[in-house]
């Protein structure tokens, strides 16, 4: 285990980072009037060199992993397969967001079809009501409901709308 693996806390600072003046690397906090170094967003060599430089007695922040390594900006968790897959996961489900919001607009900017409309909501209501068979939490079940509700409101809402003329709402395939 090198110098800065062994690096310990003798004591919690109970100032907080966010509050002090400075940049990413090292702010000066006015609690001690000691400056903090942010071993995280160091490189391993700078970390090493400035525990060589202070001899050990500086304030620091920094994060430890589970097997007592001290994270560091060159520690690699960037190059690992798990954080590329997570952020691929996270972009996925943003873009799964922005698609779900913005879907509606430009399905609406067209004409009006019930049929379709009907369509959409009927599937709807169809996986909710398989999903509400297979869910064994109350809670979320409880959810599903209410959603399977909503569309429910929905479709109401549609027949409402087209009660002039319910044949468009029918497939004539």
């Amino acid at each position: 285990m090198d110098k800065l693996d062994a690096l310990e806390v003798k004591k919690n600072c109970p100032a907080n980072w966010n509050r002090m003046v400075g940049d990413e690397k090292v702010r000066h906090c006015t609690h001690c009037k000691h400056n903090v170094y942010n071993l995280t967003n160091m490189t391993r060599e700078e970390a090493m060199e400035l525990i060589e430089k202070t001899e050990g007695r500086l304030c620091t922040r920094f994060y430890r992993r589970k097997d007592g390594t001290i994270i560091t900006k060159d520690c690699g968790f960037r190059e690992s397969p798990m954080f590329w897959i997570g952020r691929l996961l996270l972009g996925g489900a943003a873009l799964s967001v922005v698609m779900a919001i913005f879907t509606p607009v430009y399905a609406g900017a067209g004409s009006f079809s019930p049929k379709i409309e009907r369509r959409a909501l009927s599937k709807r209501i169809s996986e909710w009501n398989s999903q509400i068979l297979k869910e064994k939490d109350p809670e979320l079940r409880k959810e599903l409901l209410q959603l399977r509700q909503a569309d429910y409101e929905e479709l109401f809402k549609l027949y409402d709308r087209c009660k002039d003329d319910p044949s468009i709402l029918e497939d004539k395939s």
